[in-house]
């Protein structure tokens, strides 16, 4: 077996096997940062948070990459530990200041928090990639607050039309 079957489980949905698959390639070879960060992964997928957490944390030592820290970030964010999230998106960042995806999220991090950063991340992501950031709204409004019962079809409404708005 290889990398590559783990990568198509993991499209499939099919996380266990994938782990299975990369547990045996672990076996051979605990440097690869890649296995790690796909175990992160599959274990994301299983809402197995502590063991995302450990295996993004394994990936991160062996090599530095942004998308091992972005998606740290989204386990913790997934976890509604905002903080640790800000702080993985940020460390994604400095290693590429156009990620547009860590920007967004650490923009929708500051704004659960209430922090007027929030603004300020937002217009940066804007900047970089407006079409992609106002996909990443869209994603965000359809997966938490479409189906929210606490927020009125009119506020509703007034968000899609914000979204829609947006060039």
């Amino acid at each position: 077996m290889h990398i590559k079957d783990a990568k198509v489980l993991i499209k499939e949905k099919k996380y266990k096997k994938a782990i299975e698959i990369l547990d045996n390639l672990l076996s051979n070879d605990r440097e690869n940062s890649e296995i790690w960060y796909l175990k992160g992964i599959a274990a994301v997928k299983l809402r197995s948070y502590d063991r995302a957490y450990e295996h993004f944390e394994n990936a991160i030592k062996i090599r530095k990459k942004p998308e091992y820290y972005r998606m740290n970030g989204i386990a913790h964010f997934e976890f509604f530990e905002v903080e640790d999230a800000i702080k993985n998106f940020k460390q994604a960042v400095a290693l590429d200041e156009k990620d547009v995806v860590s920007i967004f999220f650490i923009s929708i991090g500051y704004l659960f928090l209430d922090d007027p950063q929030a603004e300020e991340y937002m217009r940066l992501a804007k900047k970089i990639n407006g079409k992609k950031t106002k996909q990443l709204l869209k994603n965000f409004f359809t997966m938490f607050l479409k189906n929210d019962p606490s927020i009125s079809s009119a506020q509703k409404r007034k968000m899609e039309e914000h979204i829609s708005e947006i060039s």
